[in-house]
């Protein structure tokens, strides 16, 4: 090898050394303490623990898992459809496309205004994702948002799906919260009572005797004792419809609450504990419209039945308003009779 050729050599052995070490320093830069400042997927969302997001004006959520379940600010059970979305969007997103240099500096600005912020925690507490979410582009292709601690914004995306990413992060806890009826277990319910104000002797109690058994009692002591041996797969078949009764939405209206409570008679009144000693109290009332209807556990098949229902329930401490239809409802309001 001749010396022009060798000097050739070594001015391009350090030409490209000297691009290494720019893209190098290029690409720390883009880099955030959870990742590179376009990474804002997670792809293992079993490894999720906790999820919690903020606006400007301070509304905000925590979404935490607690075994099997997600918990919504500490005191309700997420609706599963909502923590689909939520999690679904962290493990789906996608950069959509860079903006241009000229649109970085108004996009920040629009973001800070007007941001949602998501933290994303594993279930050991750690940090996995901090970023926040701005709002969608003109034409609906790309959600604004932009890692903590990072200089450049993305336009995030969800492939196959087109439009705002932003309403995927709720923050309301009505919409995040589950509107099962009853949260507790099938197997985990130790005693039940239900009241018929007006048909006492539709009234009932089920209470554990052991061994997964169960027996029917009468609520009031002057309702004659049914002396039968208590059916096991009636008890089985209710506790089951029962923990698949769905309220139809939550009544955020304290006024409305307390007009109920002052003005009509409850049409029944349930009461459920759990091995744990917790309670779940349903008042539960004939919606106004109706207020001579008759009772579903015996009526005559001429008569005006109720068709939606009022709920004041109260479980750990907390009291809700809830509507019912009384096409998933009834399942709840067997008579004392039906158990034997």
């Amino acid at each position: 090898m001749n010396r022009g050729t060798l000097i050739i050599l070594l001015v391009f052995l350090a030409l490209g050394a000297g691009a290494f070490w720019v893209m190098n320093q290029e690409d720390n830069s883009g880099e955030t303490l959870y990742g590179a400042d376009n990474e804002f997927a997670i792809k293992n969302i079993d490894d999720i623990g906790k999820i919690f997001m903020v606006d400007r004006d301070g509304k905000s959520a925590t979404l935490e898992r607690k075994g099997e379940d997600w918990i919504v600010n500490g005191k309700f059970k997420a609706r599963e459809n909502a923590m689909k979305m939520v999690l679904y969007t962290i493990r789906d997103l996608r950069v959509k496309y860079t903006p241009s240099k000229a649109a970085e500096p108004n996009i920040i600005r629009t973001i800070a205004a007007d941001q949602i912020k998501v933290e994303v925690y594993d279930k050991a507490g750690n940090a996995m994702k901090k970023f926040y979410v701005g709002r969608v582009d003109l034409k609906g292709e790309g959600t604004a948002m932009i890692m903590e601690d990072a200089d450049q914004p993305y336009m995030m995306h969800i492939q196959s799906l087109k439009g705002d990413l932003r309403p995927r992060f709720m923050l309301n806890e009505k919409d995040l919260r589950d509107n099962i009826l009853v949260e507790f277990k099938e197997e985990d319910i130790k005693y039940m009572s239900v009241e018929y104000p007006k048909q006492k002797n539709k009234s009932f109690i089920l209470e554990s005797s052991g061994q997964e058994k169960f027996e029917a009692k009468p609520f009031h002591d002057l309702t004659p004792k049914i002396n039968k041996k208590t059916a096991q797969g009636n008890i089985q078949k209710y506790f089951f419809d029962m923990g698949k009764i769905h309220s139809e939405s939550f009544v955020y209206n304290d006024y409305r609450k307390d007009s109920i409570k002052t003005t009509t008679l409850p049409f029944c009144n349930i009461k459920i504990k759990n091995a744990k000693e917790e309670e779940i109290n349903m008042a539960i009332y004939p919606f106004p419209q109706n207020p001579n209807a008759t009772s579903p556990t015996n009526t005559p098949r001429s008569a005006k039945v109720i068709q939606r229902y009022y709920i004041i329930r109260s479980q750990r401490g907390h009291e809700d308003l809830l509507t019912g239809q009384q096409h998933s409802m009834k399942k709840l309001f067997w008579g004392y009779d039906f158990f034997f």
